[in-house]
């Protein structure tokens, strides 16, 4: 993985920074010397896109702390794992839908109008 630029770890605040604002309406007290070396730390194991990613995701997640930039970086490799679990959980109930919707087409096709019909 490539040494991340400043230019990247700068973009990432501001990404944090907008979707803060568009959260909760008001733009956040962020360190940007603080983030600039935490987004350098994270991007050192991860591409860009995916930190965008993980901190959609860390925005759609319950938290205590307002979304707070210092607990994003503490906690950014249990955010990974959890967004691979909702994910897994995603795919796995679209196919349960997938192959339900199957079954009940085939119940149809065979004659079947309701549960009276059993």
């Amino acid at each position: 993985m490539p040494k991340p630029t400043p230019q990247q770890c700068h973009a990432l605040i501001t990404y944090y920074v907008k979707s803060f604002k568009q959260k909760y309406g008001t733009e956040p007290v962020v360190n940007r010397h603080a983030a600039r070396w935490g987004f350098d730390s994270m991007l050192q194991g991860m591409p860009p896109a995916d930190a965008k990613e993980l901190l959609d995701f860390y925005f759609t997640t319950g938290a205590g702390k307002r979304h707070s930039l210092d607990w994003f970086f503490y906690h950014y490799h249990e955010l990974q794992e959890s967004s691979t679990e909702a994910e897994k959980d995603r795919a796995a109930r679209e196919k349960l839908r997938a192959e339900s919707a199957q079954r009940a087409k085939e119940w149809r096709e065979r004659g079947n109008t309701g549960i009276a019909n059993n």
